[in-house]
């Protein structure tokens, strides 16, 4: 070995530095861990960590980074955030007694978590390693994650929904996850329903739909009996969408002419 690299003292692989993530996905173990096993070794080979401190001084001679002649730290101060505005101590409000069993539960839990690393009970999950690697999800699953999340609309569908609710009230947004059908290829959350006239409405964003055909979703919803209109961003944006909308409301099988 030379000033150059350094060996892992487990695998006998050497690096120019000995990083936290080959010890996690290798060994299963953590820096400190590390550190513990082989407290004389180093992580870093003599030559970078040359390379590094004298770059470091260059950095401070410049005053490009490092403290102020003023710093708390220099004035031989710890600097501390304790009852500075827009910082409290993440303490302020508990009681002695609370704190110190706060503090004793966090030494305890990194302790065993550092342990578990140590003696391969516990692992980081990389790739395969991974019970979901290679998988994927079913139509479920991927509903029940969608009816978790706070979906709010787009900027065009929020346009969209300004003109409906102020002009079609009949017209509903449910693209947050709250209404879904079911087609013969996958379930569809829409972005805007008339549930009285079985008609949606999708908003299409220029970039994210910029591959998709508007007419492959609207025969789809037409083969489960419901009426589709799809406006693209740009058109919402570009003039007055409100006499296509009451065309569509007002027309039956608006889809077979588009």
């Amino acid at each position: 070995m030379n000033n150059e690299t350094v060996k892992c003292l487990i695998c006998n692989k050497t690096f120019k530095q000995i990083t936290a993530t080959h010890l996690a996905k290798e060994h299963a173990i953590t820096v400190a861990a590390y550190r513990k096993m082989f407290p004389t070794t180093s992580l870093v080979a003599k030559d970078i960590s040359k390379k590094i401190s004298e770059s470091a001084k260059i950095l401070c001679k410049n005053n490009i980074i490092g403290f102020k002649k003023k710093h708390r730290i220099n004035c031989n101060r710890s600097p501390s955030n304790k009852g500075k505005k827009g910082h409290p101590a993440w303490s302020k409000g508990l009681s002695k007694k609370t704190n110190k069993i706060l503090e004793e539960a966090a030494k305890k839990i990194s302790v065993t978590a550092k342990e578990q690393y140590a003696n391969g009970s516990r692992r980081k999950l990389f790739g395969k390693d991974n019970p979901m690697f290679g998988k994927k999800l079913s139509e479920e699953h991927k509903l029940a994650l969608w009816s978790g999340w706070k979906k709010r609309p787009t900027r065009p569908e929020g346009v969209m929904k300004d003109i409906l609710d102020k002009y079609m009230m009949s017209w509903k947004y449910v693209g947050d996850g709250k209404f879904w059908l079911r087609t013969k290829k996958q379930n569809r959350n829409p972005d805007f329903i008339n549930i009285f006239q079985r008609k949606i409405i999708e908003v299409y964003g220029n970039y994210w739909h910029k591959f998709d055909d508007p007419r492959d979703i609207i025969a789809e919803y037409a083969k489960i009996g419901w009426t589709a209109l799809v406006f693209w961003e740009s058109d919402i944006y570009g003039g007055s969408i409100l006499d296509d909308i009451e065309h569509f409301s007002n027309y039956k099988y608006y889809w077979e002419e588009v």
